[in-house]
């Protein structure tokens, strides 16, 4: 039994597409398969829901803080600081998942297998060239951002316990940092070990969806700027590709030009566009 193909077939978004798959935010996966695809999508939508109630707890956690009877500027800062980048993070799947962007991707996809199909040495030269950029700044990009969680989750076990004196009941209470500020539904003090793995599997959950839709805008970021040294290579070996256009149309030299200036106009208007 064959089983059926994840992902299309694409170089430039090869990086992107990987890990965007492993949160559910890439949106062109088992098209072969419609089963496959629906619990592609449940396991999305799950994930997800489950990303929006942890940044519902860091807001929840946040007003509590705002609240409280010590107005505790360094955890309330703290707070916003990742809250803010996790919430504009929601706004960057949703886009995504839009028909304008499922549209956009899938441009990029045709451009590339035209590219392909063109057996042009050059021009496949120099897409490949770009490609190869996207890739490694994307790979360079998660590796940074792995390194750095990794070592943002270590530094609560390295940090100095905080002594909390309670007033009312004369009494020093010793507080261990948590990695990140959300709400828990139970004391995390008394079940820390507890409480710092739930705050790993949120902030994995968090950096993952902020790293894989940066990546995903590296990705279009560089690919115009590929089309464009394709159009700047088209244009200074016009004669080139004029004499191409004419012997595959068998058309005259004339006609051959307008459609290689036509051609290189809805070039120019696409990579705007």
């Amino acid at each position: 039994m064959k089983f059926p193909k994840v992902f299309p077939t694409n170089d430039h978004f090869k990086v992107t597409m990987y890990a965007n798959f492993l949160l559910g935010v890439w949106p062109f996966v088992f098209e072969d398969s419609p089963r496959l695809r629906k619990l592609y999508a449940f396991y999305a939508n799950f994930t997800f829901l489950y990303y929006l109630l942890f940044i519902l707890s860091a807001y929840v956690k946040l007003f509590m803080l705002i609240f409280d009877k010590e107005f505790k500027v360094k955890e309330i800062m703290s707070n916003i600081c990742i809250t803010l980048l996790y919430s504009i993070t929601i706004i960057r799947v949703y886009a995504i998942r839009t028909e304008r962007i499922k549209k956009l991707i899938r441009e990029v996809m045709d451009v590339e297998q035209l590219i392909y199909d063109s057996e042009d040495e050059e021009l496949i030269d120099i897409y490949r060239d770009y490609t190869h950029q996207s890739q490694v700044s994307n790979i360079t990009f998660l590796v940074n951002i792995v390194m750095e969680t990794i070592f943002y989750f270590l530094h609560p076990l390295y940090h100095d316990k905080i002594e909390e004196f309670d007033a009312a009941t004369n009494q020093t209470t010793i507080i261990k940092v948590l990695p990140l500020s959300s709400w828990i539904p139970y004391d995390e003090q008394k079940h820390y070990l507890i409480s710092y793995l739930w705050n790993i599997l949120d902030g994995c959950i968090g950096a993952s969806y902020v790293m894989y839709t940066d990546i995903f805008a590296f990705s279009l970021i560089i690919f115009p700027l590929g089309q464009i040294k394709i159009l700047m290579y088209i244009l200074r070996n016009f004669g080139k590709y004029v004499e191409k256009i004419r012997k595959q149309l068998g058309c005259d030299r004339d006609e051959a030009s307008f459609l290689t200036v036509r051609e290189c106009i809805l070039k120019q208007k696409d990579i705007i566009r």
